[in-house]
């Protein structure tokens, strides 16, 4: 999977919304995207997307 260029108003709500959690985004080989967010020190994945479109 790609890193998707999540640089729109979207990327801000996630970054605001779940602060101070990270997120990665990824978009599919169907041009969906998934989105992880994630407890940075541990790694604990808080929620899990896999097909948004």
């Amino acid at each position: 999977m790609a890193h998707y260029d999540f640089n729109t108003g979207v990327a801000h709500i996630i970054e605001n919304c779940f602060l101070p959690l990270s997120y990665i985004c990824t978009a599919n080989p169907d041009s969906s995207l998934m989105i992880k967010v994630f407890e940075p020190v541990t790694g604990r994945v808080e929620l899990l997307v896999t097909a948004t479109a």
